[in-house]
């Protein structure tokens, strides 16, 4: 048996297009080249769920349970659907996580991260680069 030829594969992944705008497939999305700083943000903060959910051993469901939300926004949260949630909600999601695990230490670190960066002097910092 060989490889589909051009059409059949166009065909298949028209279909699978059309599935996903129905909502009826669930599928990954990446980062743009040209995403804005926002967007970098909440795709690093689905990928620190997913890597919390991971680490946990956890399933969609006690995922969502621990949240407080339903399986099909989890889903989006795993497959980068960043569109769909804003970048304070994800934070939070992901501090919810952190203080009700067993490494509460590690919202410590997010916060003084959050804060180290927020607290940049940009003044200073165009002073380093001239």
């Amino acid at each position: 048996m060989g490889y589909p030829n051009k059409d059949k594969v166009l065909k298949i992944l028209d279909t699978l297009d059309e599935k996903e705008k129905q909502g009826k497939i669930v599928s990954s999305k990446i980062l743009p080249l040209a995403a804005t700083a926002a967007d970098r943000m909440k795709f690093k903060l689905c990928e620190a769920i997913l890597k919390f959910k991971h680490a946990e051993n956890l399933t969609n469901q006690d995922l969502a349970n621990r949240l407080g939300i339903n399986k099909s926004d989890v889903s989006r949260i795993l497959h980068y659907h960043i569109e769909s949630f804003t970048l304070d909600r994800l934070v939070n999601y992901l501090q919810a996580l952190l203080i009700a695990s067993e490494l509460p230490y590690l919202n410590d670190y997010l916060n003084l991260q959050i804060e180290a960066f927020l607290d940049v002097d940009f003044e200073q910092e165009e002073k380093k680069e001239a």
